[in-house]
């Protein structure tokens, strides 16, 4: 398609198109939007779990073009958390939506399975609360990461 044929083409060698894209454009979003925004995630999330529907993450992938920075900020904990977690109240207001670890693209992303898991892992041994104190217990999640592999497999033979 010559359309994508001049686009790439701009892209790779033309210096003031490089320059536009380097640029960071920052919108003032009214906190209606971001209420209503959360309103219909939370509503999706709930249709995703009544129809037993399955998340893929690829942590890599997803830090590496995503928005957040640091692993233990991955969306995953926001989906599921049974288990990461003792507070009652944050395991009610978490989906619990079913979730799997992959990789993508090997070739692109240079990571293996093994290295996903570690990463979650180590990024949320890691974490603090705004108190200073460690957020997670080592042994919780690596019984939250063993249910995650769990859900994995068992989508995989659906």
């Amino acid at each position: 398609m010559p359309e994508v044929a001049m686009l790439y083409y701009e892209y790779q060698y033309n210096p003031k198109v490089k320059i536009t894209g380097d640029q960071v454009v920052e919108v003032r979003v009214e906190d209606c939007m971001i209420k209503a925004v959360k309103l219909i995630r939370k509503k999706m999330q709930q249709e995703i779990c009544s129809r037993g529907l399955a998340i893929e993450t690829n942590p890599s992938s997803n830090y590496l073009i995503g928005t957040f920075r640091r692993y233990d900020r991955h969306p995953i904990v926001n989906w599921y958390n049974y288990g990461l977690t003792c507070n009652q109240e944050e395991v009610e207001n978490c989906p619990q939506l079913q979730v799997s670890i992959n990789t993508d693209d090997q070739g692109v992303f240079t990571t293996y399975i093994e290295n996903e898991y570690a990463y979650l892992a180590l990024a949320l041994e890691k974490y603090k609360d705004e108190n200073g104190k460690y957020r997670y217990n080592k042994t919780m999640i690596l019984q939250w990461l063993d249910n995650i592999r769990k859900m994995g497999i068992n989508q995989s033979f659906r």
